[in-house]
């Protein structure tokens, strides 16, 4: 699969008197007014992902359809395929080679942008500072930062439509300050009916793979325990399945701050290496335990964040079975 398509796989009125910088709660309201923006309108617009070096352009439709919240991306960069987002599930199409990726769980609440539930209570986490932004394709903007205050979290740069509120760019930049994901918007369309859908389905021959289909289970199953919990991250969900190719037992936690999440998976038998591994912008950190079993963290987080979730988990001293 090409880097384009494990990148696409793995996705008012406030008014400042003038251009010095805002923190606080005119951060906040500016970005709750964006998540209002991205979930209720109906729009289109022309967006580029990039991450790791790598880009891909989708043309990107929003909308409701029954109830449920439509995202929906295509592209003939490369080899064509679709990303759906209805409600909870997201399928990415890989016509081409006839193949299918749902995920009943995804950790992302938008392809666009991740916001916190309840955002007056990261800024114990964050520093966020607002400002008047230059003019972009066109909109005019306000600019949000959002810095990190401990080496567990990526800092972020929102441009926001000053009309719309929809983004307009979100740069996100790792512990060296490198620029590590860009999502760009363009020739973005309001419009004030209701979208038509016509979303594909996978054709009778395509081989389609569903991820996180297990049902979630209280924590309490889970064969390890993070003694202490990563600041600022909150458990999203625990599940246990079997792992396709060798039927050996696995567990799944799921980890988030509301920007970015932590994947934890325990693992019975794993020929994972060991240690820190990684790429620009996602890091990944295993170690085996006492009884044989691998456990890794991975996220678009630093290094430090999937360490530290790694070292502060052990074995429960209680047997579960298979």
């Amino acid at each position: 699969m090409s880097k384009s398509l494990l990148l696409i796989c793995s996705l008012a009125g406030l008014f400042f008197s003038s251009q010095t910088g805002a923190t606080g709660d005119r951060s906040l309201a500016l970005l709750e007014k964006m998540r209002t923006a991205i979930y209720t309108q109906n729009f289109q617009a022309q967006a580029q992902f990039l991450r790791d070096g790598s880009t891909a352009s989708m043309h990107y439709r929003h909308g409701l359809q029954d109830g449920q919240r439509i995202e929906h991306m295509t592209t003939h960069q490369g080899s064509a395929h679709e990303v759906v987002r209805r409600g909870n599930k997201v399928t990415c199409l890989l016509p081409d080679s006839q193949r299918a990726v749902v995920d009943h769980r995804p950790s992302t609440q938008s392809f666009l942008v991740n916001l916190p539930e309840h955002l007056p209570s990261t800024q114990a986490f964050y520093h966020y500072q607002a400002k008047q932004g230059p003019v972009i394709a066109g909109h005019a903007s306000w600019v949000v930062d959002i810095v990190p205050k401990d080496a567990y979290r990526y800092a972020r740069t929102l441009w926001i439509d000053r009309d719309s509120y929809l983004p307009l760019k979100i740069d996100v930049y790792n512990e060296q300050k490198n620029l590590v994901e860009q999502v760009r918007l363009a020739e973005i369309k309001l419009s004030a009916e209701p979208i038509s859908f016509d979303l594909p389905a996978p054709e009778a021959n395509t081989q389609v793979r569903h991820i996180h289909r297990n049902q979630p289970e209280p924590v309490d199953n889970a064969r390890f325990i993070l003694s202490e919990s990563l600041p600022g991250y909150e458990l999203v969900l625990f599940s246990r399945m079997r792992l396709p190719d060798s039927g050996h037992a696995a567990e799944h936690m799921l980890l988030s701050d509301g920007y970015s999440a932590i994947s934890v998976y325990w693992e019975q038998d794993s020929d994972l290496s060991t240690g820190l591994n990684g790429s620009d912008s996602v890091n990944a950190y295993s170690k085996s335990l006492a009884d044989g079993s691998v456990l890794t963290a991975i996220g678009e987080v630093p290094a430090a964040a999937v360490r530290w979730v790694v070292d502060h988990s052990r074995l429960k001293t209680t047997d579960h079975a298979d």
